[in-house]
């Protein structure tokens, strides 16, 4: 796996080098789908720490895919010309087009042979990223034999509450949705993801199931997308990346000056006693596509 600088991405970002990368569409991709609120962006870092999955250093797959959005959380980034004390801690990419920024860079220093693990290129996006119609997902695109699919999901509940006290420590995030609207844009959010699900060729992920089997929920992942033969041949080190890597990220509220992950605690909020969480912010359509969802988890709905 080539190391990307700074000059290699702005190369990157040139017509020339876009037009000869078709090649990359046929490599194998891990695509997250998740809504937000839904710990994502720690279980999308957590996954690409280990040294087989990355991050394309260009807006590659969301133009391969027709995707439109941030491929990181702008405000999780930093830009080119900010001072790092170890450049090896932070890797380039293309948040949007022509857009560069510094993100956190995770991985792990493997000592044994690993050459057998096939590599994927890992990508995380929202539903409404995608284009869709009538909230069907236009999906044809994703449904190719190299992109392994995981829908992250998260009670509606939890996923309002969560969202709007987001949305009061950053202002500017998703403007447009308030606790009036939430419901509407939960249900085209939850949709969307339904329609992947029913087609039988993605896992589905819980929250609670991060939050509460986070070794099982990772090797999940790992064997949807690797055969029994890799996960067993490798378990050993596999299993104490998982267990240091969950060390890593077990802050106890928000991100620390000792991590760089950004802790799956900060997606807990209050979910009782809001005036928000009243109907109609979570009605019953919305709970009823969630319920259908969870069924495609491994264990079905809690």
């Amino acid at each position: 796996m080539p190391t990307f600088s700074q000059d290699t991405a702005i190369e990157l970002s040139s017509p020339y080098y876009r037009a000869n990368y078709e090649e990359t569409a046929n490599q194998n991709l891990l695509l997250l789908l998740t809504h937000q609120r839904s710990g994502s962006t720690w279980l999308f870092d957590v996954i690409r720490s280990f040294p087989f999955i990355a991050m394309h250093p260009s807006y590659f797959f969301f133009s391969h895919l027709g995707a439109k959005g941030a491929r990181y959380p702008v405000d999780l980034s930093r830009s080119l010309g900010d001072y790092v004390k170890s450049p090896a801690s932070e890797s380039v990419i293309e948040i949007r087009p022509f857009f560069w920024r510094k993100i956190p860079r995770f991985k792990q220093i493997c000592q044994c042979d690993i050459s057998n693990i096939p590599f994927y290129w890992i990508e995380k996006i929202h539903p409404h990223f995608l284009s869709s119609d009538n909230n069907n997902l236009k999906f044809d695109s994703l449904l190719r034999p190299n992109i392994h699919i995981v829908l992250v999901i998260r009670s509606p509940l939890e996923t309002a509450a969560s969202f709007i006290a987001y949305q009061k420590r950053n202002t500017g995030w998703y403007k447009k949705i308030n606790p009036s609207n939430i419901a509407s844009f939960l249900i085209s959010e939850y949709s969307m993801l339904l329609s992947i699900a029913k087609t039988g060729r993605a896992i589905v992920i819980r929250y609670d199931q991060i939050m509460s089997t986070f070794l099982e929920t990772i090797f999940k992942i790992f064997r949807f997308i690797f055969s029994e033969d890799i996960i067993n041949e490798h378990f050993r080190f596999l299993k104490s990346s998982i267990e240091r890597i969950h060390i890593k990220t077990k802050i106890p509220n928000r991100p620390d000056k000792n991590s760089r992950f950004f802790g799956l605690s900060q997606n807990n909020e209050q979910v009782t006693g809001g005036p928000f969480l009243s109907e109609p912010i979570v009605n019953r359509k919305v709970i009823n596509l969630y319920d259908e969802l969870q069924c495609y988890s491994s264990d079905g709905p809690l």
